[in-house]
């Protein structure tokens, strides 16, 4: 029972570090020297702007078409 639980934590941990590794929508995921997560969450695509700027965009959605609110 203790090594069961000790596993699905484990597991649990492995899933929340993995998660807080991506961007958030509209969050940068790339650049030059960008030190942080180069994935976005599901639904999102890390889009090139320029050399020093990515960004999570929502997936399908053309790049001519997307407002920030």
């Amino acid at each position: 029972m203790g090594f069961k639980f000790t596993a699905s934590f484990a597991g649990l941990l492995a899933l929340i570090d993995f998660a807080a590794a991506q961007s958030g929508a509209w969050g940068q995921c790339g650049g030059t020297g960008w030190t942080g997560a180069t994935t976005c969450i599901s639904g999102w695509v890390c889009t090139y702007s320029n050399p020093y700027y990515s960004q999570c965009l929502q997936a399908g959605v053309p790049n001519n078409m997307v407002y920030h609110v």
